[in-house]
């Protein structure tokens, strides 16, 4: 210790209110810079986005192809490159025993666990400039529809991002629609992810849990929340729009 300390005060933590706030800005609608209002943004960002899709059965089965379609349409507006977009995709669901369950949520380390076939959480595409290649990916995927594994699949995205660019920005994009199977897990994965990532969330539909989603986003969490009121609006061209400009800051603006 090269010098004890003295007092009684204490340090905030460092995402308290007392040390941080946030200023508004660039408030207006990307929608107002559009020739047509039905054409897409690309992203021309030098980041690594990972794109978590739940597959889960609360979805059903229009939900899940609505949701498979805009993770499609959303991966094909990031232009790809070696200083730009970095993609990767894992879909999850969840287990669908009990016994793969306790497997999937067992500290031993000894337990082995198809991360697959146990937990429902499939590493689709690890990240990759082609990301054409991984919105196809997304376009041949099947609905798994079991449970919901949240915190199987941030971990998983904390993984991928070992091998992402230092240079790069990291975000991890979470699409979903209900509760995890464990809040508490959900939360320790999700704020062991925040030290390396944004995470930016969109919950679709009147049963995602948005009180736990606030505390799951980075902050602000104005900027990492996209909240689509129902899967029929995951088509609006509008929708996918909003996320693309709070995924990233650099964007084409596409002419008619």
């Amino acid at each position: 210790i090269a010098e004890a300390p003295t007092g009684t005060g204490s340090c905030p933590w460092y995402w308290s209110w007392e040390r941080v706030n946030f200023k508004w800005c660039s408030t207006w609608s990307c929608r107002s810079m559009m020739p047509n209002p039905n054409l897409l943004l690309k992203c021309q960002e030098e980041v690594d986005i990972i794109v978590l899709l739940d597959g889960s059965g609360s979805l059903g089965s229009d939900g899940w192809k609505l949701s498979q379609h805009f993770a499609e349409v959303f991966i094909n507006s990031l232009e790809g490159g070696d200083d730009l977009v970095k993609a990767a995709l894992v879909l999850f669901s969840g287990p669908r025993t009990w016994e793969a369950l306790k497997k999937c949520y067992d500290s031993d380390s000894s337990v082995e666990v198809d991360l697959e076939e146990d937990c429902g959480v499939t590493r689709v595409k690890e990240l990759t400039n082609d990301t054409a290649g991984v919105a196809e990916a997304v376009a041949g995927l099947e609905w798994p529809a079991a449970t919901t594994a949240t915190s199987i699949a941030l971990a998983q995205a904390e993984q991928m991002l070992k091998h992402g660019r230092e240079t790069a920005k990291s975000l991890v994009v979470v699409i979903t629609d209900g509760w995890p199977m464990s809040q508490y897990a959900t939360r320790m994965a999700a704020n062991r992810l925040k030290t390396v990532a944004n995470v930016l969330w969109v919950p679709v539909g009147a049963n995602a849990p948005m009180h736990l989603i606030e505390e799951l986003a980075s902050l602000p969490k104005e900027d990492h929340i996209v909240k689509v009121n129902a899967f029929r609006d995951l088509a609006i061209p509008e929708k996918i729009n909003e996320v693309i400009s709070t995924a990233c800051s650099k964007l084409e603006i596409p002419s008619e």
